[in-house]
Formats: C-alpha cells, structure tokens, sequence
C-alpha cells in the first residue's frame, strides 16, 4: 500500500469538507461547522502559502 500526500486542490474542497463535517460528529459539534465546500476552496488554492510551522 502507498501513500501520496500532496497538497490539496479546489476539487479536495467537498473531500476535505467531509471530513471536518465527521470528526464534528464524533465530537458531537457538528453545529460549528460553519463552511461549505465554497468556503473551503480558497484555502486550497496553489497561490496560498503554506502556514508557517
């Protein structure tokens, strides 16, 4: 099995937006998912930098 990791793109919006949307269930805090797929995409965007670690 591999694994790829590479940075996220416009298409990865509703992926990743699933996820934050399931760890919320397990959290029992879905209700502060406050996004959608639409506001997720920019942070996907190549022009973004990457955060500072």
């Amino acid at each position: 099995m591999s694994l790829n990791i590479r940075p996220a793109s416009r298409d990865d919006a509703a992926l990743i937006l699933r996820f934050v949307t399931e760890l919320a269930i397990y959290e029992r805090a879905e209700h502060e998912v406050k996004t959608d797929a639409a506001g997720i995409a920019p942070a996907c965007s190549p022009k973004m930098p990457a955060p500072s670690r």
